[in-house]
């Protein structure tokens, strides 16, 4: 028998038109267990390595990354890219480091922060990233966000901090234009290291 004028929909009709409405899909409440399996959830707060120790440029070496199966190429094309950055990475820090050295400067760092040293009453970290036109970007926002870790935790600490990212000199005078101005407004100083050109010109603006 059909439902007479007024009648109220049964709750089974109630829930199937309620698959198709929109609306109640998108503001739908998680289920009680969902919830209780994010609350669950160990979010842990990074931590930031303070312990330092002095680098010893002749000590300094790239790490190799390999992939334990030859069969998945994404992943070997995506640990060569990672090791190549890691190579620029640890050359750049050698060749700062021993710069540093020959100017009486003793260079530190720790599991987290890859340089840090005092001259003029300043205490300078760095984040070191190697760049190419494809990463600048990417690597200048995590660079920026890192140094921003970094300063949190060392200001418990210390004081007169001074924070700096050293960027690897790319092919696009734009793209790198565009991070100085952007990271610029965070408050984030970028140096750029350029190993075509003599020191002290490889990096201008390196604090000493």
């Amino acid at each position: 028998m059909e439902p007479g004028r007024g009648a109220k929909p049964s709750l089974g009709v109630i829930k199937d038109l309620m698959l198709f409405d929109p609306v109640s899909v998108i503001f739908a409440e998680e289920e009680p267990a969902a919830e209780k399996r994010e609350l669950d959830r160990d979010h842990n707060v990074p931590c930031v390595d303070t312990e330092f120790s002095e680098i010893e440029p002749g000590k300094i070496h790239a790490r190799e990354f390999v992939s334990t199966d030859s069969k998945l190429r994404d992943m070997e094309v995506g640990l060569k890219k990672t090791e190549r950055a890691e190579k620029i990475h640890q050359a750049m820090l050698k060749d700062i480091s021993e710069y540093l050295i020959r100017n009486g400067i003793r260079p530190y760092e720790s599991g987290s922060i890859d340089l840090l040293y005092s001259s003029s009453g300043r205490l300078n970290v760095f984040e070191i990233k190697s760049a190419n036109v494809d990463n600048i970007l990417s690597q200048s926002s995590k660079g920026a966000f890192q140094l921003a870790c970094y300063l949190n935790e060392l200001s418990r600490d210390y004081h007169n901090l001074s924070a700096r990212l050293v960027l690897h000199q790319t092919h696009s005078p734009q793209l790198q234009n565009y991070a100085v101005d952007a990271l610029l407004r965070l408050g984030v100083e970028v140096l750029f290291y350029d190993p075509v050109k003599a020191w002290p010109n490889r990096i201008k603006g390196l604090p000493l």
